[in-house]
């Protein structure tokens, strides 16, 4: 028994045999759709740091006023820390409903840098928040 030789004309063509894969598309490439995906970390950064710039400047004022007073000049320190410090369970539950919009736009809004993510989802928490705050108490916005 010997071995078969091959006609010119049952040649197989040089890449036959060898394991090519198959063109991806950019569809196969994407990963698996999970809320948390790649630079999650800089985008809930970004939204932590809207938050804080929202607490931290309104605190830096009420710290800056003085106690004396002579005529209309607006609230002590005491009272405006007061004011501050009653806003900061507002601005939590803005930020409870700010991260998972951070995850999600970051997710969805793929060409977006994680600073854009992050004040939009900043933004949009805040109005989320203040729609369902308003829609509990029934008191309209101010």
């Amino acid at each position: 028994m010997g071995t078969r030789q091959e006609s010119p004309t049952e040649r197989r063509p040089a890449h036959a045999g060898r394991h090519r894969r198959p063109p991806t598309t950019r569809a196969a490439r994407r990963p698996p759709f999970t809320l948390v995906g790649r630079g999650h970390h800089v985008t809930v950064g970004y939204t932590l740091t809207c938050y804080a710039l929202l607490l931290l400047v309104p605190l830096g004022w009420a710290l800056t006023r003085t106690g004396a007073c002579t005529g209309a000049c607006g609230p002590t320190r005491g009272e405006a820390v007061g004011v501050v410090l009653t806003a900061v369970p507002g601005l939590g539950l803005a930020l409870a409903m700010s991260l998972p919009v951070a995850l999600l736009l970051q997710r969805v809004a793929t060409g977006w840098r994680p600073a854009s993510v992050g004040v939009a989802a900043a933004v949009v928490g805040g109005a989320v928040a203040m729609l369902l705050v308003n829609a509990v108490t029934g008191d309209p916005p101010a």
